[in-house]
């Protein structure tokens, strides 16, 4: 599926307004597509412009999950980190084939990535009521137990992660070292990375 012209062409639509989607910039990182669009609207000889920033992550199989959680976490921090630094902030627009299975297990991972973030490795997490939360509001979210168990494993990764670079951070203050990050990756998730049931914390 194809959601935007080439780079350096433009998608033209002429009823009832002229709308021209063009792309920008496209950014291929192994598994997900990074696209900047420019989306223009044409009333009455005017132009209204405005700039989209468009993730696709293409390692999500359908009613399936991602063969680690590494990828998802390195998405969700590409993500982060653009909308950390724009000034004027939208609600972001999430998205698949239904709606529900992969967008709701995608939403519910960075709900409590973001939690975490907030208030620290310490505090209490439920990821059950989460999903219940989601689905609450729109049913069938997180829609497979394979997508459910997901969500831990990518929140266990994620911790397990963020400890390790606490940890880090506190031997550089201690022994004044240079600092090195430790960087989400495929591998380091497939070898760390030890799936847990799907129980609240």
């Amino acid at each position: 599926m194809h959601f935007s012209p080439e780079e350096g062409k433009s998608w033209n639509t002429e009823f009832p307004n002229e709308i021209c989607l063009s792309l920008l910039i496209e950014r291929m990182i192994p598994d997900f597509a990074i696209r900047t669009l420019r989306l223009q609207k044409i009333v009455n000889d005017e132009a209204e412009s405005r700039l989209v920033y468009h993730y696709q992550f293409l390692a999500w199989p359908d009613h399936g999950v991602p063969p680690n959680p590494g990828t998802v976490v390195n998405f969700l921090e590409e993500i982060n980190q653009l909308e950390s630094g724009m000034t004027d902030k939208r609600p972001l627009i999430v998205h698949c084939s239904a709606g529900i299975g992969r967008t709701g297990t995608f939403i519910a991972i960075d709900l409590i990535l973001c939690f975490i973030r907030k208030y620290g490795l310490q505090c209490t997490i439920d990821i059950r009521r989460t999903v219940q939360m989601l689905r609450s509001q729109r049913s069938g979210m997180v829609q497979t137990e394979a997508q459910y168990k997901f969500v831990y494993m990518s929140v266990h990764y994620y911790i397990d992660t963020f400890a390790k670079l606490l940890h880090e951070h506190k031997r550089i203050e201690d022994t004044g070292h240079e600092y090195t990050n430790i960087r989400y990756s495929a591998e380091a998730a497939s070898n760390q990375v030890i799936p847990i049931s799907p129980s609240p914390f």
